[in-house]
């Protein structure tokens, strides 16, 4: 295997990697035997299949798997041992990377070119080893973990169709319809939204929701939207 670094600007490198055959064929041979053992194709006993025909039948892709483990392993491993502190992760170049032409039968070397941004090293001033801070230990109040607590089962919870009054903490579902005229527009607009009770700012909207029950659904009109309201409550536990 051959990495070459380049410096393209400051901050700002390219990795070109060849891999020899001598970097995946072992691999390969031994992925090929793996497959040889496991297949059962028609004509053949189970682990009899010559070699011959599971190349035919598996090799390019086997190739190309090994080819790009190898790849990943080779470049990371090299950015480890070089102590490399890299942003985000490393840009292949598409050009030097499209390998089309793969034969498990004549290995060949394999180059392939990456773009790395280096990060920049950052020179802290103003702390020393002798400052002293002060380390603050935070008493949450109890209610303050119950609410929590509360929203986390809530967000979690199962939902189910209500069949008590609506309450507050309920969630109302939305389901609206384009209109034409009086009645709904044949191949409208349909959509469905979810909201809590609580938070609806409309008042009179609150008032017909709240003492309404699962099993009577509420209509609004606004502009040429229909709303027919099914509600929902959500379970806590």
């Amino acid at each position: 295997m051959q990495i070459v670094r380049k410096e393209i600007a400051p901050l700002h490198i390219s990795l070109d990697i060849t891999l020899e055959p001598s970097d995946y064929t072992p691999a390969v041979k031994s992925e090929l035997k793996k497959f040889r053992n496991q297949a059962q194709l028609k004509g053949f006993r189970k682990g009899k299949t010559p070699e011959s025909v599971i190349k035919k039948m598996y090799g390019k892709s086997i190739l190309a798997d090994i080819i790009n483990k190898t790849l990943q392993d080779k470049l990371f491993g090299y950015l480890d041992e070089e102590n490399i502190n890299y942003l985000g992760q490393p840009v292949p170049d598409e050009d030097k990377n499209n390998i089309t032409s793969l034969d498990i039968n004549h290995p060949v070397d394999y180059a392939f070119s990456f773009e790395l941004g280096i990060a920049p090293e950052v020179d802290v001033k103003g702390v020393a080893e002798t400052d002293v801070y002060t380390h603050y230990d935070v008493d949450i109040p109890e209610h303050l973990v119950d609410e929590e607590l509360t929203a986390a089962r809530r967000r979690q919870g199962e939902r189910i169709e209500a069949t008590d009054n609506i309450e507050e903490m309920d969630m109302l579902k939305l389901d609206a319809s384009e209109m034409e005229g009086d009645d709904v527009k044949e191949d409208g607009w349909k959509t469905d939204i979810s909201i809590l009770v609580k938070v609806i700012d409309n008042e009179d909207v609150k008032k017909k929701s709240l003492p309404k029950k699962q099993v009577i659904p509420l209509f609004l009109t606004y502009l040429n939207w229909k709303i027919k309201i099914r509600i929902i409550s959500e379970s806590t536990s």
